[in-house]
């Protein structure tokens, strides 16, 4: 069942949160994994410079942690559901203390956007002892008060048909510099991509703050990338081998597709659609819980 956050609703610890940082036992993977924070600066090295970054862009909580997020409609951008997740008071946090800032470099940004609200796919976050597949659920689809992918762009979501996987590219706002972008193409997958478990990938450098960020793959023969997946935690294995895990792209597909809407509605009905957001929302709690 997804679950929509519209007014607040306490819930009981998930994980265990320490600093920045949360604690987690992986069967497998002995773990304490990166979750929020700030971010790094730009490398447009490694033959990314033809990607539009601008559909990229900081995911910000409380004005004090981010997280990265992407967008993949004009009225939607997708990261991990951790990141919208408050340990002070084991809830989920109202949508009005997000705000996204799309194509962030520098003093530069895109665009600024508030959070209408969002979808995630449980209540509840794994606890005590789990496998990594138990992080299927590390997902947000955020719905935005204005479709600014009508301008800046959205990337598609990939799937088997569109073709066989060549390479994969991601991006986040890391630790370090606060407001530039980090991109690298050095991540390959660990063990076989399935849509039904997590995606483990070898040779990704995680960071603080890169929680959300993409994983984009470029189909063979096919200029624009596509987003495979988002990236959930990062720890060693049995052997010592750092890993990431992203959630693959097939758990939010649904979600995205059914709350997606077309730039092509005239102007008029996108304005009269902000005026109503700005009204109900003068109506109701700023506070939210789940239905």
């Amino acid at each position: 069942m997804i679950y929509r956050l519209l007014q607040r609703k306490r819930q009981r610890t998930v994980w265990h949160y320490s600093g920045y940082f949360y604690g987690m036992l992986l069967i497998g993977l002995s773990a304490i994994i990166e979750v929020s924070a700030d971010a790094s600066e730009v490398n447009q090295s490694r033959g990314s410079q033809d990607i539009k970054w601008d559909r990229l862009g900081k995911l910000r909580v409380y004005k004090k942690t981010s997280c990265t997020a992407t967008l993949v409609a004009p009225n939607l951008i997708v990261s991990a559901a951790h990141c919208v997740f408050d340990r002070d008071s084991n809830a989920y946090v109202s949508p009005h203390k997000l705000l996204f800032y799309a194509g962030l470099k520098g003093n530069d940004i895109k665009a600024k956007v508030k959070i209408k609200r969002y979808t995630v796919p449980s209540k509840t976050f794994p606890t005590g002892q789990f496998t990594e597949n138990a992080l299927l659920i590390d997902w947000v689809v955020l719905e935005l008060e204005r479709p600014i992918g009508c301008t800046l762009g959205s990337f598609p979501l990939w799937d088997q048909q569109v073709g066989a996987i060549n390479k994969l590219i991601t991006a986040g706002y890391a630790s370090g510099n606060f407001t530039q972008l980090t991109q690298t193409d050095t991540c390959e997958s660990a063990v076989p991509r399935s849509d039904s478990t997590m995606w483990r990938l070898k040779n990704c450098a995680l960071k603080k703050g890169d929680s959300g960020a993409p994983i984009l793959v470029q189909i063979k023969g096919q200029a624009e990338p596509y987003i495979a997946g988002v990236i959930s935690a990062g720890a060693n294995d049995s052997r010592g081998r750092f890993r990431v895990v992203a959630v693959p792209v097939e758990q939010f597909t649904n979600t995205v597709n059914n709350k997606a809407i077309s730039c092509k509605q005239p102007i008029f009905l996108v304005l009269l659609w902000n005026v109503k957001i700005v009204f109900l929302r003068s109506l109701t709690a700023s506070i939210p819980s789940f239905h």
